[in-house]
């Protein structure tokens, strides 16, 4: 997967899960929990890990960024 350009403008991701969960983006953590209410991320695909430690419920999505605009995902964790 090609990185995306840092040099164009951010998109914004708003993500929430129900149970809450850890947030990691292309396989690192982000040290943010759900309901994230505004992450700046260069435009381009992301794969979105978010797992909940206490009851071991886990959700992917892939998500794509575009430049200046909010990507809204939400996902129940199973």
């Amino acid at each position: 997967t090609p990185t995306p350009s840092v040099a164009k403008a951010p998109g914004w991701l708003k993500l929430n899960s129900i149970p809450w969960g850890e947030v990691t983006v292309n396989g690192k953590p982000l040290g943010k929990t759900t309901p994230i209410q505004r992450l700046d991320l260069a435009p381009g695909r992301y794969d979105v890990e978010i797992r909940n430690p206490k009851t071991g419920a886990s959700g992917k999505l892939t998500v794509v960024i575009v430049t200046t605009k909010e990507t809204v995902h939400g996902i129940e964790l199973k």
